[in-house]
């Protein structure tokens, strides 16, 4: 009979320090996403110049633009760039105040991933001086409020994607002072 608690007492601990690291390691993915989970559509400088050659191509830049300026969150206005003996019409568009929200330094973010749950775990193990487990989990895109509007998930799969449902991921996270943090 004590055999038996004994090993119910143990399996009871075993389960219960799952259950802490499933709540260990949604803090940190949510904490991680949180930081880091912003999908944007990689601007770097402002402004930007949409040249006269990518409009008539209907370059992805230049369908991106249109559309963000049709949605009132870029100020598009015609300029030119002088080259040797020739001024190649561009459309400049500059970031407007509706557009602020939605930027992370100068980028223009569409969407953030939220975590769904912690699916399953490898780990943790010791890598050295530290523990780090695999943790695979599923994640939502909660997009921003213009984005439905606009037909730009036509040109971005990412944008399609997102709106698909939940998708998985996989991190690694290491035990530091503070607790588990993304690798």
């Amino acid at each position: 009979m004590k055999n038996r608690i004994s090993v119910l007492a143990v399996s009871t601990l075993a389960i219960a320090g799952c259950d802490n690291y499933k709540g260990e390691f949604e803090q940190a993915i949510a904490q991680d996403l949180e930081a880091n989970g912003s999908l944007c559509l990689g601007i770097k400088t402002w402004p930007v110049d949409v040249t006269i050659l990518e409009i008539k191509s209907k370059s992805l830049r230049a369908i991106t633009f249109a559309n963000l300026q049709s949605a009132g969150l870029v100020n598009g206005e015609d300029a030119a760039i002088k080259t040797p003996g020739w001024k190649m019409p561009i459309a400049r568009y500059t970031p407007s105040e509706k557009l602020k929200p939605f930027m992370v330094g100068p980028d223009i973010c569409w969407g953030k991933k939220v975590l769904a749950e912690v699916v399953k775990w490898d780990g943790p193990m010791s890598n050295g001086d530290y523990k780090e487990a695999t943790v695979t989990f599923n994640y939502g895109v909660i997009t921003a409020p213009w984005l439905p509007e606009s037909n730009l998930p036509l040109y971005y799969p990412e944008m399609l994607q997102a709106s698909a449902g939940t998708q998985t991921a996989q991190v690694t996270l290491k035990l530091t002072s503070v607790g588990w943090e993304a690798k």
